[in-house]
């Protein structure tokens, strides 16, 4: 545990900085404990740390890997080629993409329009609006080694899942209740259906996670909680819309 010092005055201005109704459910897990709920919420965002990295490099391996479909049917500019195919959201997107860049005086290139992307840009790629025109003569072909069977059907449910959480982590929501080593499971699956060389290099630079994940026994035992091992047997009744 740190070494910092906390006095009643200390502990009232945190939990006013984080505010009361953020640290509501970390204090109810410490029993009332204002001084183990801020751990824990120091915790809650290691994991998030932990998450990110395997996050970063999946998102760049299905951004580059729709990327270089979309490149060798369309063209690299396959984003103005497609333009008035696509849902106003995306055609949103794609200008808000190129006024930054003009903003910022950069070339609007191909490798800088799609880092202003987000996952959920990709991930949205995959919509049945899109059944013809993306997924059956270009996207599936991103996916070298699918499941079988497997679908347009299969790889949004798959991507929304990770979408969903890298947005709890982004929005610095509380994580630490979700099978989180299930979810890094799924993630490194994923990310093997379209490179498996790939996949098995983001699971071998897991160790942040792994070591944050690792206290879990630890924290919960001071909190006076039972392990929450038994939350992966519920993983896949996660709502995945919320």
């Amino acid at each position: 545990m740190p070494t910092f010092q906390y006095s009643q005055l200390t502990l009232e201005k945190l939990e006013s900085a984080f505010s009361v109704s953020r640290l509501a459910r970390y204090k109810t897990l410490a029993g009332g404990d204002l001084n183990l709920a801020l751990e824990l919420h120091v915790w809650n965002a290691e994991l998030g740390q932990g998450l990110h990295l395997p996050m970063q490099h999946f998102e760049l391996l299905l951004r580059n890997a729709f990327n270089d479909r979309l490149t060798s049917l369309h063209g690299d500019a396959w984003f103005d080629v497609l333009f008035e195919d696509f849902q106003p959201e995306f055609q949103r997107q794609i200008s808000a993409a190129k006024d930054e860049l003009a903003k910022q005086k950069r070339n609007v290139v191909t490798p800088s329009v799609i880092a202003q992307f987000t996952l959920g840009t990709w991930v949205a790629m995959l919509a049945p609006s899109y059944d013809d025109l993306l997924w059956k003569f270009c996207l599936y072909q991103s996916f070298a080694n699918p499941p079988v069977p497997f679908s347009r059907k299969t790889a949004k449910k798959a991507l929304e899942k990770i979408r969903m959480l890298r947005n709890r982590i982004a929005h610095h929501e509380p994580i630490y209740h979700r099978a989180l080593d299930k979810d890094l499971e799924h993630l490194i699956s994923v990310a093997g259906w379209i490179c498996p060389d790939t996949a098995q290099w983001i699971d071998d630079h897991c160790f942040s996670f792994r070591h944050a994940w690792a206290r879990q026994s630890e924290l919960y035992s001071m909190a006076n909680e039972n392990s929450i091992a038994d939350y992966s047997a519920r993983y896949e009744l996660i709502d995945w819309t919320r």
